[in-house]
């Protein structure tokens, strides 16, 4: 049997982001939904990205937003 992947959201800056990987982590969730207080701007995102391992999977948590704007943010 497979082990399950796990993913941590809300995350909001580098250090929680890195100890979510040293912890175990396969994907963060960065919640872009402005009323969310876990909130966090594509820039603050870009800079964590980059600097995680290969294997590690972010991912963009939205609420209602158009699907035109999901993939312009994603693409960037």
């Amino acid at each position: 049997m497979a082990l399950p992947k796990i993913k941590i959201c809300g995350i909001t800056n580098q250090i929680d982001a890195l100890q979510a990987v040293d912890a175990g982590a396969d994907a963060l969730g960065f919640v872009f939904y402005r009323k969310s207080p876990r909130h966090v701007n594509l820039n603050v995102v870009k800079s964590i990205v980059v600097d995680l391992p290969p294997f590690v999977l972010p991912v963009g948590i939205f609420v209602n937003e158009e699907p035109e704007k999901v993939r312009k943010t994603m693409d960037e």
